[in-house]
């Protein structure tokens, strides 16, 4: 008698952390990826001038994401891990513990070189009017 395998879903990500919307900027140790809206993207500016521009870290093996600070997030970390796991965080302390916690793929000090090479770097350069090359 052949036996039949069930395949079930991939559960879909929430809207925020979908990888698909931002583009990739670089690699980091880990396999974790960067990344955040193109710059040619009419979203950027209109996040840029809100404070809701953030960057993603993003680990696709294991489905596990961080948004940085902003407006969009709350001023916290947004953490989501697969399936359904997803908490806001005070700092990266706070995260790492999280994803400790969960099994997770850690970021370690991933999130503040993230955070001087891509959020406050590239805010900077936008607002000073310069051009600001992501990708």
């Amino acid at each position: 008698m052949a036996r039949t395998t069930w395949l079930l879903p991939i559960p879909p990500l929430p809207a925020a952390h979908d990888p698909r919307g931002r583009v990739l900027l670089t690699n980091l140790p880990g396999d974790w990826e960067v990344r955040a809206l193109d710059t040619r993207d009419r979203r950027f500016g209109y996040c840029m001038q809100r404070g809701l521009w953030h960057v993603q870290l993003w680990q696709p093996g294991a489905r596990c994401s961080v948004l940085t600070p902003s407006r969009f997030t709350l001023g916290r970390y947004d953490v989501f891990h697969a399936p359904s796991w997803n908490r806001a965080l005070p700092d990266e302390t706070a995260v790492e513990q999280a994803l400790s916690d969960r099994g997770a793929p850690l970021v370690g000090a991933l999130l503040a070189e993230v955070w001087e090479r891509f959020v406050r770097d590239v805010e900077q350069a936008w607002r000073r009017g310069e051009h600001v090359a992501c990708a």
